[in-house]
């Protein structure tokens, strides 16, 4: 359930025992209203002040997404200790706010965490994370920091063997310098200037399934990802400039957002990739892999001069039960002649969008969401679409096109109706 503010969680009082989980979207001013759900297990609040009154007591709860906002007129420690938080309960633990070594010593006692998530740690000086080293039941850890994050994790991670999946944040983009990491790793996301030490270093973790990496390569080199082919990684996530070479055989889900310094993407020999998302900021050159095995396609080339892809390249790339595609470049050198008919989603912005479009999509009897964007389509060709059966779809969204300039129309729900 979702509550606006406070006169909303008192009108949600006679569920009592029975609401089990809550958002409460603004700020209370008396927390023991809280009180009214004594079984409530789950609960996102932001809190900027403290409480007036007596605390809430919430003995059972679970889960906690707790924020105290910059400025805020309240501590974390003091807005848990209002709330009535139990260390013998809490399973997960999600905070957002500026966390200090008091708070960090303070959770040493919730000994029962499966899960912490800490977003705003010291920007300017180093953290000791030590204490976190007594959450023996911790499977999850992410952190995002500033100067001396990564030191202060190895630190840390050394001693919780049991993790199963740790994401560290630097938002000074401190090099990584990887230490020692649990090996029961299945999940990894850093963020920070990666070293081909560190490469290796990831490439012993047998556990692995799922690596995201973004940011520079250390001393300015750009990352090569070749010791990654040692892993069964099935989902890679990259943000940044990396050579990627020979394909990661176990690669399955591909997300790159590619900067200025990749120019080339040979993307041909992946051929075992059913997911791929890519942004090109200055790329000149792109190969899609030519398998027929891409159910989700994403291709976004925001560049001055976007990398040429060719419809014949995109049909070989696309799986006849591809259910969603999305592509916005200026590239493309036509319209494929024909989509999937399992296509669910579409969504296309680009000059060689116009009403050549219409005719492609008859065989696709599955699609029930389109979006185009600065698309020259007109309202004609809509109107004929529509008429033809294009009205079968869910949601149409039309912005910036030719129908309606500078405009976005959107429509939802079945029987849309041609354009007057």
């Amino acid at each position: 359930m979702t509550a606006e503010d406070e006169d909303q969680v008192r009108e949600l009082a006679p569920l009592g025992g029975r609401l089990v989980a809550l958002v409460v979207q603004t700020d209370l001013q008396r927390p023991a209203v809280l009180s009214a759900f004594p079984g409530l297990r789950a609960l996102a609040i932001r809190v900027g002040h403290p409480f007036s009154g007596d605390p809430a007591r919430l003995g059972a709860l679970e889960r906690l997404d707790l924020e105290v906002p910059p400025g805020a007129r309240t501590t974390l420690v003091g807005a848990m200790r209002d709330l009535g938080v139990s260390p013998a309960h809490l399973r997960e633990l999600k905070v957002q706010g500026e966390i200090e070594g008091d708070f960090i010593r303070w959770l040493r006692d919730f000994d029962q965490l499966e899960l912490l998530h800490l977003d705003w740690l010291a920007l300017f000086e180093p953290v000791d994370l030590r204490p976190l080293g007594d959450l023996c039941q911790l499977q999850d850890l992410s952190l995002r920091g500033g100067e001396g994050l990564f030191g202060a994790t190895w630190a840390l991670t050394a001693r919780l063997p049991g993790l199963r999946a740790l994401s560290i944040v630097s938002v000074t983009g401190e090099p990584v310098n990887i230490g020692d990491l649990p090996q029961g790793l299945a999940a990894l996301r850093l963020e920070g200037k990666l070293s081909q030490e560190d490469l290796e270093a990831i490439s012993r973790l047998s556990a692995l399934t799922t690596l995201a990496l973004a940011g520079k390569g250390a001393g300015g080199v750009i990352p090569d990802l070749e010791p990654l082919r040692r892993l069964r990684i099935s989902r890679l996530d990259l943000i940044g400039d990396y050579q990627l070479g020979k394909p990661i055989a176990s690669v399955r889900h591909l997300r790159w957002i590619a900067m200025s310094r990749t120019r080339a993407l040979d993307l041909s020999s992946w051929t075992d990739l059913t997911h791929l998302d890519l942004t090109l900021t200055d790329a000149w050159a792109l190969k899609l892999p030519a398998a027929r095995n891409l159910r989700h396609l994403r291709l976004q080339d925001v560049g001055q001069r976007p990398a040429p892809v060719t419809a014949r390249a995109l049909s070989e790339a696309l799986s006849a039960e591809a259910a969603e595609i999305t592509l916005i470049t200026d590239g493309l050198d036509q319209l494929p002649g024909s989509w999937p008919s399992s296509l669910a989603t579409l969504r296309l912005s680009g000059s060689r969008v116009d009403d050549r479009l219409w005719p492609t999509l008859a065989g696709a009897t599955n699609l029930r969401r389109l979006f185009l964007g600065g698309a020259a389509v007109t309202r004609r060709g809509f109107n004929a679409f529509l008429k033809a059966g294009g009205d079968r779809l869910a949601v149409v969204q039309l912005h910036d096109s030719g129908v309606a300039p500078r405009r976005t129309l959107t429509w939802r729900g079945k029987g849309i109706e041609p354009i007057e």
